[in-house]
């Protein structure tokens, strides 16, 4: 996808959730190092901001752009895991969490999304996005499937993609 847009894409910070844990949808708390991390990001000037309504990116945008109307938009949360959120990624060893794990570009697991559904979300979204820039505040697997769609990664190697916390990635034409 050809984009004439300055897009900025920033994760929220670190969250205060057991390591190992499948969250997506959840709507977790940030880590007591919310404050430290988030004076580390050089937040760019630009014309709008936008947020998942995930309270993890929603007051990371607010702290970043105080004098900004916050946009939130849901086609930004992170992928739904379905029934396994909040559950233990070591727990996940039914069949159907088996043959999820082995693809899960393309299967879903129950009552959640594939990461193809994610990509077509967010495919959506940057089509609907003004010709201005734009800071969106939001989750790792969104990142992933902003930038298979506009640099033409195959969605196996950008699903692999780390992404960090309190990372901030332009994307631009």
């Amino acid at each position: 996808m050809t984009i004439n847009k300055k897009l900025y894409f920033l994760r929220h910070t670190s969250v205060a959730i057991e390591k190992g844990t499948c969250y997506g949808h959840s709507d977790i708390p940030l880590s007591k190092k919310f404050e430290t991390e988030a004076a580390l990001i050089d937040a760019p000037p630009v014309a709008l901001v936008y947020s998942s309504p995930l309270k993890r990116c929603q007051l990371l945008a607010e702290k970043l752009y105080p004098n900004q109307t916050i946009i939130q938009d849901d086609r930004l949360k992170e992928l739904n895991f379905g029934d396994y959120e909040l559950k233990r990624w070591r727990s996940l060893t039914s069949e159907k969490a088996t043959l999820w794990r082995k693809d899960p570009i393309y299967s879903s697991p129950p009552n959640g999304e594939s990461f193809s559904d994610l990509v077509f979300r967010v495919e959506q979204f940057i089509e609907s996005l003004p010709n201005e820039p734009i800071l969106i505040c939001t989750h790792s697997g969104v990142i992933r499937a902003a930038l298979s769609i506009v640099h033409d990664i195959p969605l196996q190697e950008a699903y692999e993609l780390n992404i960090d916390y309190g990372q901030l990635i332009q994307i631009s034409n």
